[in-house]
């Protein structure tokens, strides 16, 4: 999980990880799927100059304060995200 969570980063970001912290591995829903969540703290590099997302996808990076209110608005509305955020 470590070593996908730092390709991922990279794939999908273009940012690399210069510090990974495992912070846990849970099972998000137990009632009906065995799929685990890995979660890390990750610090990283300034992004790649050269990176370009993915086609339809859009790449925001907030800080912490913008990320609590958006979350609080409805705009981010991704519950896995907020649970490890928390």
């Amino acid at each position: 999980p470590r070593e996908c969570c730092i390709r991922e980063l990279k794939e999908e970001t273009g940012l690399d990880a210069t510090s990974v912290l495992e912070l846990g591995s849970f099972i998000p829903d137990s009632g009906r799927l065995l799929n685990r969540q890995h979660i890390f703290r990750v610090k990283t590099s300034e992004q790649d100059p050269l990176f370009i997302p993915e086609p339809g996808s859009e790449l925001l990076f907030v800080q912490p304060a913008e990320l609590l209110r958006l979350i609080s608005e409805g705009r981010f509305p991704h519950l896995l995200h907020i649970a490890a955020l928390y």
